[in-house]
């Protein structure tokens, strides 16, 4: 029996194959592409409770430990495995796919610079505000936009929650909510306009304490799972060059935040100013004339 039970593990080394008992110890192979029948095997709930799971790549090692380390800790991500990403994303598997259709996605951004904001104010169609929303006590108005999202990085995270977009706009560089800086926007798009990677079943994978993750040959370290984020920030990832611009057809405006800074809009564009007052203007006369009239009562 202890002979048998030895072939079997022996068996399930050389196939690749990792269990509770004697995790991988190297990286799967394929002849197919970056991974095997089955991706991110050693993390997925049926396999874990099972006990026995496919040994992942070094492709699959890698993606899991950056979308991780992307997620929790908002590291930047190499190029290299970008492209790795996009590669195995581009197969259609169903884990880790390419969004070309669905919801709108939203990205909040802000400035507190008006130097640093004005490219993209004069690239919005100011005349005729498209839509409003109310959130957290602040007024935002969605205009035309003529421009899109330029990439700083080859990963931005974007979400399918517009009040999400509009917290990360609100909550300044540290997400605290302290300082809120004057100008805040929130880029609108549809999937089709760049590469994103739907994250949904991405969330769905468990920590495995048996199995590590194999970075290089000489390093392991444990897989932490992000399933707690989904609840947080319902991210869907942005993958491309650095310097590209993603085409976005509408922005939102935080007219409350922008408030603030229209004297510094004035020195630049007295302009744009002075639309945006009428704007704000023309909002409270609307609001004043609808209590006058005694709205709330019907």
């Amino acid at each position: 029996m202890k002979l048998l039970i030895e072939n079997w593990r022996k068996f399930l080394s050389e196939d690749k194959q990792g269990t509770k008992w004697e995790p991988c110890k190297g990286w799967g192979e394929t002849t197919t592409g970056l991974y095997g029948e089955e991706l991110f095997s050693p993390f997925l709930e049926p396999r874990v409770g099972k006990g026995g799971w496919e040994c992942n790549t070094q492709a699959e090692d890698l993606i899991l430990y950056w979308l991780s380390m992307h997620v929790t800790k908002n590291e930047k991500m190499p190029t290299n495995v970008v492209a790795l990403i996009k590669k195995v994303a581009a197969d259609g598997n169903e884990i880790m796919q390419r969004q070309k259709g669905g919801k709108d996605l939203f990205r909040g951004s802000s400035r507190e610079k008006v130097e640093d904001v004005m490219s993209t104010f004069k690239l919005v169609d100011w005349s005729k505000p498209l839509k409003e929303k109310h959130h957290s006590g602040n007024l935002w108005m969605a205009f035309s936009f003529g421009g899109g999202y330029k990439m700083n990085n080859p990963v931005a995270s974007w979400s399918e929650d517009w009040e999400i977009g509009a917290d990360f706009a609100r909550g300044g560089p540290t997400l605290d909510f302290q300082n809120e800086r004057k100008f805040q926007y929130i880029y609108h798009t549809s999937p089709g306009r760049g590469f994103f990677i739907d994250m949904e079943n991405l969330y769905d994978l468990i920590d495995n304490k048996l199995q590590p993750l194999k970075i290089t040959s000489n390093k392991e370290t444990s897989f932490r799972s992000f399933g707690d984020y989904q609840g947080v920030d319902w991210e869907t990832l942005l993958l491309g060059n650095i310097g590209e611009v993603i085409p976005c057809p509408m922005i939102w405006i935080n007219m409350q935040a922008i408030r603030r800074g229209i004297p510094d809009i004035k020195k630049v564009d007295p302009e744009l100013a002075e639309t945006i007052v009428k704007l704000l203007t023309k909002k409270k006369e609307d609001f004043l004339s609808r209590m006058s009239k005694g709205w709330w009562k019907k």
